[in-house]
């Protein structure tokens, strides 16, 4: 049937305006989803108390039966066990600072970081013959391209101790709130989210890859003896393989208790704590043995000082990486480095103070 009027045509442009408007809908939808997939909830976290480090070595490796064996003083960083209580509650990021949100921080500044400052960023080279070779220093090596491919919505790396404070103070000034790295301190307790175990899914490492992006079989699928290194079994199986070589999205894997997500691997997060190996047993000195088993150490923050800072202003590391195994990405398992160095594993989440309730 043919309308004189031309209503067949007005009804074709009628169709052609809805399938874009649903087109732009549905556009607009994805967008949503993708840009709030990567904003980060800040998550309460109250005052509360927990044992901090590990003195089992002998416990640890026995759960790890294919970890390489720690020796030695391996974990002399994590001893002793003990008692901390934090007075005040805060705010922290369920992910880590991704790329997008990093770029849009030297967008609006016009920061440089160290590592495009010095030329001195610990980049991926995939040429390299074996590990630890894969790990080199070269000025081409920033968070723009740390030697391997990431999305917007990977965690940014290649970033120093420096950079991430410096994106604090950013973030502080334009929203009006304190923002800050965690103090090593708060920082295991929200790993830890009221657990007593080597992980805060418990003490499995074959159960890592559903909780955090450690080394594993994509890892050396694609540059064999990275992770053979560090864990040898396992590796044929699709349980071992967690589908990213490198970085992941942040929040990619199932968060801890607390709806923190890759408080375990991905990267290498950044406190606000100098770091001092010693530092646990430096606190519990004035204390008896039998005293230590039950003191309380309130708000402990590292030393303004050590020996190790007459060569460089080192900085506690925590929560291990996608190129390390699982062994290394313990809740208790503390990692350091320079604040200037900009490092292809270590990245940063944030934390900022609850608001003052008037009484």
């Amino acid at each position: 049937m043919i309308w004189s009027d031309g209503a067949p045509h007005r009804s074709r442009r009628r169709f052609v305006w809805a399938a874009r408007v649903v087109c732009l809908l549905m556009f607009l939808t994805a967008f949503a989803r993708r840009s709030s997939a990567q904003e980060a909830v800040f998550v309460p976290v109250p005052a509360g108390e927990y044992r901090r480090g590990e003195s089992d070595m002998n416990a640890i490796n026995h759960d790890h039966p294919y970890s390489v064996k720690l020796k030695g003083n391996a974990t002399w960083s994590e001893r002793p066990k003990h008692w901390v209580k934090l007075t005040s509650g805060f705010e922290i990021a369920d992910r880590e600072v991704t790329v997008e949100q990093f770029a849009e921080f030297v967008r609006e500044t016009g920061y440089e970081t160290d590592a495009e400052q010095h030329g001195n960023a610990a980049g991926f080279d995939s040429q390299a013959e074996r590990p630890p070779g894969w790990i080199q220093i070269d000025p081409k090596y920033t968070w723009r391209s740390p030697g391997f491919t990431q999305g917007p919505d990977h965690p940014v790396v290649c970033v120093s101790w420096n950079d991430a404070n410096a994106y604090c103070r950013w973030r502080s000034k334009r929203e009006g709130r304190r923002y800050r790295l965690p103090t090593e301190a708060e920082w295991e307790y929200a790993a830890r989210a009221g657990t007593d175990s080597w992980y805060s899914w418990g003490n499995s490492p074959d159960d890592a890859y559903e909780f955090a992006n450690v080394a594993d079989a994509s890892l050396e699928r694609l540059h064999p003896q990275t992770t053979m290194y560090q864990r040898s079994l396992g590796l044929d199986s699709p349980a071992c393989d967690d589908g990213h070589p490198m970085t992941a999205p942040v929040a990619s894997f199932r968060p801890n208790p607390w709806g923190l997500h890759d408080m375990h691997g991905n990267v290498w997060e950044w406190c606000q704590d100098i770091f001092q190996e010693d530092h646990y047993a430096k606190l519990l000195k004035p204390y008896s043995r039998q005293e230590a088993e039950t003191v309380r150490i309130e708000d402990p923050a590292g030393p303004p000082t050590t020996e190790q800072q007459q060569h460089g202003d080192w900085r506690v590391l925590r929560g291990g990486s996608w190129y390390v195994g699982p062994i290394s990405c313990r809740s208790a398992m503390r990692g350091f480095a320079e604040a200037g160095d900009g490092l292809c594993y270590a990245g940063f989440r944030l934390v900022r103070d609850v608001p003052d309730v008037p009484r």
